[in-house]
């Protein structure tokens, strides 16, 4: 579980970095995903996962507009990572 959890906040990190240089790359690992099982929902929990552990890791520093902020990125990861994979 924590290679899964470092490896979800390296594509995240991937994508605040260098969205459009990371597309193919999320696009691929969901191809991954999908052939693991994965389907379209767990990503949705991995979502609200990965908020409430930064609400917990920063405390009082996560704003609402922070909050709204790391929810329009990881919209855009799995977006991407759905996005072709997916029927």
């Amino acid at each position: 579980m924590i290679d899964h959890s470092s490896g979800v906040m390296r594509a995240v990190e991937k994508a605040v970095n260098d969205f459009s240089g990371s597309t193919e790359s999320m696009r691929s690992r969901g191809a991954r995903h999908v052939k693991r099982g994965i389907l379209k929902e767990h990503y949705d929990v991995v979502g609200q996962a990965m908020i409430k552990t930064l609400e917990t890791g920063l405390g009082d520093a996560m704003t609402d507009e922070l909050r709204e902020c790391w929810i329009k990125v990881y919209g855009m990861v799995k977006d991407t990572m759905i996005s072709n994979n997916y029927d």
